[in-house]
This record gives C-alpha cells, sequence and structure tokens, in this order.
C-alpha cells in the first residue's frame, strides 16, 4: 500500500481558530497509524496543542533549532511517540520562524524541501497541524502540502472562515497547483436546527469537496484530550471514534488515489 500512496502531505488547516484543527489532526495521524502507515505530524503552530495533545512539555529541537543551528538537523527533532506516530514538536519559539526564514530564496518552499529529504523509512505520510491565519507557519505548512483537511463547523462563524479559505488557498496554488482542499464538517449537534440546516448547505455549496463524514460534538473528545489518549482508546465505540475511523478511511482513499471521491478534478480554487 505505501508505494501505491499518490498524496504524501496532508495538512489540516482553516483561516479561523477554534474549528477543531489540532483534534483532526490528532485522530487522523493515529488512525493513519493504526491503518498500517508510517505517520509523521508535525506541529506548525507556536500554540504547540498538538505537542502537548500527546503529552510532550518543553521540547528541546523545533522546527526553529532546525533553521537556526547548522547542527541541528530535521531529524533530530523527530520525537518516538507510544503507539508508533513520529512527531516533530512546537513551542512558541516557533513563532520566530518567519524572522529566522527571512531573505533565504524559496523561504515559504523550505519545509516542502526537507520533508522531500527525508529518508522513505521516516515516514509514509505526513500530517501538519498548522496555526489558523496567513502567518509563516501557516505559508510554510501549505506550500509543503498536496491535500488540506479544513475542519469547520457549520456555523455563521465557521462560514466566516470557509470564506476566507478559498482566497488564502488560491494564492498558494500559484506555487503549488496540485494542491486539493477537503473540508471536514466537526462539532454537528442535531439537536439544533441551525448547524443541519448549515450543514445541508454546505453540502450544496461543496459538493465534491466536502466529507461524507460529519464529525459530532462530544464530550468524549474533549474527555480523550484531558487523559491525552487517543479517541480510539478512550472511547472507541463513541460516535466521535466511528466519525474519525470513517474520516481516517475517507482519507486513506484520497492519498491512495490522489484524486477527491466524486470529483476527480476538484482542486482547492473556489
Amino acid at each position: 500500500m505505501v508505494d501505491s500512496l499518490a498524496i504524501r502531505n496532508v495538512a489540516v488547516f482553516n483561516t479561523k481558530g477554534g474549528e477543531g484543527k489540532t483534534t483532526t489532526a490528532h485522530a487522523l495521524a493515529e488512525g493513519l497509524q493504526r491503518s498500517g502507515l508510517q505517520v509523521l505530524a508535525v506541529d506548525m503552530d507556536p500554540q504547540a496543542n498538538l505537542t502537548t495533545r500527546w503529552d510532550i512539555e518543553n521540547p528541546e529541537v523545533t522546527l526553529f533549532e532546525v533553521v537556526q543551528h547548522q547542527n541541528v538537523t530535521f531529524g533530530n527533532a523527530i520525537i518516538e511517540l507510544p503507539g508508533g506516530v513520529r512527531l516533530i514538536p512546537s513551542a512558541s519559539r516557533v513563532n520566530g520562524l518567519s524572522a529566522a526564514l527571512y531573505g533565504q530564496p524559496g523561504a515559504e518552499r523550505w519545509l516542502r524541501r526537507q520533508l522531500a529529504s527525508l529518508p522513505p523509512s521516516v515516514a509514509d505520510v505526513v500530517v501538519i497541524d498548522l496555526p489558523p491565519g496567513r502567518d509563516m507557519c501557516g505559508a510554510l505548512g501549505i506550500a509543503a502540502a498536496q491535500l488540506i483537511l479544513a475542519p469547520t463547523e457549520p456555523c455563521p462563524m465557521g462560514k466566516m472562515g470557509l470564506d476566507q479559505l478559498f482566497p488564502t488557498l488560491g494564492e498558494a496554488m500559484q506555487d503549488n497547483p496540485g494542491l486539493l482542499l477537503w473540508v471536514v464538517p466537526v462539532r454537528i449537534d442535531r439537536r439544533t436546527r441551525l448547524i443541519p440546516a448549515m450543514l445541508r448547505d454546505y453540502r450544496k455549496a461543496l459538493a465534491g469537496r466536502i466529507s461524507a463524514v460529519d464529525i459530532p460534538v462530544a464530550i468524549a473528545l474533549k474527555e480523550a484530550d484531558g487523559e491525552r489518549l487517543p479517541i480510539y482508546d478512550y472511547a472507541p465505540r463513541s460516535k466521535a471514534a466511528e466519525a474519525y475511523e470513517a474520516m481516517t478511511a475517507e482519507v486513506l482513499g484520497i492519498l491512495l488515489t490522489g484524486r477527491l471521491p466524486g470529483d476527480t478534478a476538484a482542486k482547492a480554487e473556489a
């Protein structure tokens, strides 16, 4: 299966914060690892939520040190986690990447080059957790990605983030023309009227670029976060675990084919 992967670099991104990016990145990385792939997770968010989600505090080496010090390699930043996932952690100092890379030719493609230079044994798939907004950390991850996974809550504020996402990726595609976008509806509460109604609108507007899986609002996800456990271990029979398993299977299909389900020509442009 590994040799047949058409896509290897996935970035989890939304221009708006609070959309469940880290929860989704963590569940995807753990899910793909359990499917038999070697996963490298890269935390590009200076808030380091993905790093702390794996119970890593105050890492000695981040991508900032890799850029700043010639004797620190990309491989030096990789941490082996229980369960098999490999992690490049983050910390607040990763905010300094913009200044550290300033003036370097092709600075926004730095992460892409680093990932391309990794030995095949290091990772079959890379899952990159990006900060919201349009800073240098986000630009590095988008330039390295072949697939953008965009968790989005179908609500008025979530729609604002989605509306900003398309122009951001449209600009990125000038340097990364093969970039694919896959929207994942999250925090779906069918007890309300608004969210299911907006989700129906999303499915019409984003036909061919939106997951068939709905990630439900779930206390189990918050509890698993607090316990620093994968949702698959904390509550394996929960609706949230089942939904993320289905999402992972869906994403794996995209990685294998290089195409979005039901829309082989879909790209990230609006």
